[in-house]
């Protein structure tokens, strides 16, 4: 049986971590201890990546795999008038708006969907193990999609997943998306 695990990145300031920021991702161990992890992924953003280096040492893991298919949605909307504001601020969680700076729902979950299929396949083999992936907020959402389908006409369930909590899956496998939250 295949497991997949989301932990978001610990608290940080800006791009790294805190002084509770890095007991938090001592502390997310306890619930990771016996999860017979086989892999981790992680975002190649700063505050995503010392949380996961703080996990593998404290849980001697050394499959470490940097992903930037996992990278922090772009939300940077700076560049764009009042209006392309409104409408994107409208279309957040709607999986058919497409827009690429700043990254639309359906362009993120088009990334975030070929990472899942990817590691999926690439763990997939029979054995009982788990998979971590260490990640952002964002991540959470496009989770519940993939693994619980993506109703058309309708926006996606916003989650928000707490610094240095998790998110389990489990019975996942390459046939089908129709993991259970653990």
């Amino acid at each position: 049986m295949l497991r997949i695990i989301f932990v978001r990145h610990a608290e940080s300031a800006g791009d790294k971590l805190t002084r509770r920021g890095k007991r938090q991702a001592k502390s997310v161990c306890s619930d990771l201890w016996y999860e017979n992890i086989a892999k981790v992924y992680v975002s190649p953003l700063n505050r995503t990546t010392t949380t996961a280096k703080i996990i593998a040492k404290k849980l001697c893991l050394e499959n470490v795999v940097y992903d930037e298919r996992i990278a922090e949605r772009d939300t940077d909307k700076s560049k764009l008038t009042a209006k392309q504001v409104a409408e994107y601020d409208a279309n957040y969680l709607n999986p058919e708006y497409s827009h690429t700076k700043p990254e639309g729902c359906k362009n993120f979950l088009s990334r975030i969907f070929s990472f899942l299929d990817d590691i999926i396949k690439a763990n997939d083999d029979g054995t009982d193990k788990s998979i971590l992936i260490v990640g952002h907020s964002s991540l959470s959402y496009a989770m519940y999609a993939y693994f619980g389908g993506v109703q058309k006409g309708k926006n996606l369930m916003w989650t928000r997943v707490g610094n240095a909590s998790k998110l389990c899956f489990q019975n996942v496998s390459k046939e089908s998306k129709n993991a259970k939250k653990c």
